[in-house]
């Protein structure tokens, strides 16, 4: 376990009073927004605001060139393919994508890659089969802003692109119709932090010339499930994309959405971001991890009940493998570590295995990174071939760091948090030194996992009625996490096993109240309401 520092915010002692007053919240949740710097009236008002209005998805670079490029292709109905990614984000783009020019009579079909075989983005094989098929524009969806060469191939064959991909691109963009992606140096947008379903939601607006809002009721739903899978920080547009979109999810009539959850057990329950992150999304991405990504699209597209059950039951299965697969690759790494003494202490873990499923590692790296703190690469070695995924901590740019090592790498992608790496397996010790070395140079220290600690409370402040008036500040996700608080001063009165001694239950006593507690097996303390996460500080 690595060092774990704890950030107690503090704000002056006015202001929560003054911002419950002002906006009929609860002391705890004026507490939380303004230990989290939200004091001014815009700020606020732009946090809580039901009908944000939506940026222009023309002040994106190159929107005006895409729209006008696949309006052509419509028009003349020339065959459109689309080319999505294997995970939730790559499934929910290319099914939003598709629904809508489907909607306008277009000639389109979509196109997923086989994680295995094929590996993520645009690939060569791939474009000569859509030649076959007759595809006279691609449009790329969730991947494409770091394909240069397969995309001045597919221009050799007379195949046009239109790139929409939210990944950091190189220094060179590829030559393509249009290349949106908020992340390009000359982008002047004022939102960047879109998943690949939300750059092709804004595409879907600027074909339709509409505001958003009309998009929202039509897309809603499906933008809300690649938004939260993504990970992408739940500020801006994309809380306005998952508040709207989780009210649109449990009304949904999407046969798949509502097969996808009876299975997954929630039919009927109230949805939080957190249901959809922890049972709609793995079961999306268990398709492609482990099977075909094709199955998810499907299963979102189709309109027939009885096939949306049967492939709902499919990716159901698919998941249940999914974490055994995990689970096995994690007990492995945990016990290569711990026979290795130094393995455990430095900066950045490289670990390598022979045969590891290439759909699974990139959450085992996730539950490594969860255990020892600090940023891990997972590389499986099959075949004569060696691919990874990588995760992080916040402050270590994976996509930095793969960039400073990539003369050692065949292909690298992704962001600061989450990255994917290609190379050949003799390379895997010089890889893991050019690693250790960047991270070496670059950091005298290892950025530390940080609790943010929103405030320090007392047992009477954490009543039912105070903790339920935390959800006027959802959708909670990364840079808008659940409220975290901490008591200080208090007695554990009372202490008792549940979950078959796997956790505790525990009576917390201080300043005349007392309040009940659960200790789960991270070590975390839990209260009974699922989004308020409670640490103690021992007196």
């Amino acid at each position: 376990m690595g060092f774990v520092r704890w950030d107690i915010a503090s704000c002056p002692k006015e202001q929560p009073k003054e911002i419950a007053q002002r906006y009929g919240l609860s002391a705890l949740a004026a507490g939380v927004l303004a230990a989290r710097g939200y004091t001014d009236e815009p700020e606020i008002e732009a946090f809580l605001e039901e009908e944000a209005a939506l940026s222009d998805p023309y002040a994106l670079a190159d929107m005006g060139k895409a729209v006008e490029r696949i309006r052509e292709a419509v028009e003349e109905m020339q065959r459109i393919a689309i080319y999505g990614d294997y995970d939730a984000d790559g499934v929910t783009s290319t099914v939003i994508l598709y629904s809508y020019l489907e909607s306008l009579g277009a000639d389109v079909i979509y196109y997923i890659p086989e994680r295995d075989g094929e590996g993520y983005g645009l690939n060569r094989g791939a474009i000569d089969l859509l030649r076959e098929n007759g595809a006279a524009l691609i449009v790329t969806v969730d991947n494409g802003v770091t394909a240069v060469e397969e995309i001045a191939y597919a221009g050799t064959l007379g195949i046009d692109v239109v790139v929409t991909d939210h990944h950091q691109p190189s220094e060179k963009l590829p030559e393509a119709c249009a290349v949106v992606d908020p992340h390009r140096a000359d982008d002047t947008s004022a939102f960047k932090d879109y998943c690949g379903a939300g750059v092709v939601f804004k595409l879907v607006c600027a074909l339709e010339e509409d505001d958003g809002a009309a998009m929202l009721d039509y897309y809603a739903d499906i933008l809300c499930l690649g938004t939260v899978a993504d990970l992408v920080p739940l500020r801006g547009e994309n809380r306005l994309f998952v508040k709207y979109g989780l009210q649109r999810l449990m009304e949904s009539d999407n046969p798949g959405v509502c097969a996808l959850a009876q299975v997954a057990g929630i039919t009927g329950k109230e949805w939080t971001a957190q249901t959809v992150a922890f049972t709609l999304a793995p079961r999306i991405n268990a398709a492609g991890r482990l099977g075909s990504a094709q199955k998810a699209v499907q299963l979102l597209l189709t309109e027939n009940e009885e096939e949306a059950m049967l492939l709902a039951q499919d990716v159901d299965e698919l998941n249940t493998r999914r974490k055994q697969i995990e689970a096995e690759i994690v007990e492995q790494i945990v016990g290569d570590v711990r026979r290795s003494k130094n393995r455990e202490f430095e900066r950045v873990l490289v670990l390598a295995g022979e045969g590891w499923h290439h759909g699974v590692v990139g959450i085992a790296a996730a539950k490594i990174v969860e255990r020892y703190d600090r940023p891990c690469f997972l590389i499986s070695v099959e075949d004569g071939e060696a691919r990874g995924s990588g995760r992080s901590v916040e402050g270590f740019s994976l996509h930095r760091a793969l960039t400073a090592c990539s003369g050692c790498l065949t292909r690298f992608g992704g962001h600061a948090m989450a990255a994917g790496l290609s190379l050949a397996p003799a390379d895997i010790p010089r890889f893991t030194e050019q690693m250790r070395a960047y991270a070496k140079q670059n950091f005298a220290m290892m950025p530390a996992r940080s609790l943010q600690i929103d405030r320090v409370v007392l047992p009477g402040e954490v009543g039912a009625a105070a903790v339920k008036g935390l959800s006027a500040l959802e959708p909670f996700g990364r840079q808008n996490e659940p409220p975290l608080f901490a008591f200080k001063d208090v007695q554990i009165a009372g202490i008792y096993p549940i979950g078959g001694g796997k956790h505790l239950r525990l009576k917390l006593t201080g300043g005349g109240h007392s309040c009940i507690a659960s200790a789960a097996s991270s070590s975390e303390f839990r209260m009974d309401f699922a989004i308020l996460y409670i640490i103690c500080i021992c007196p």
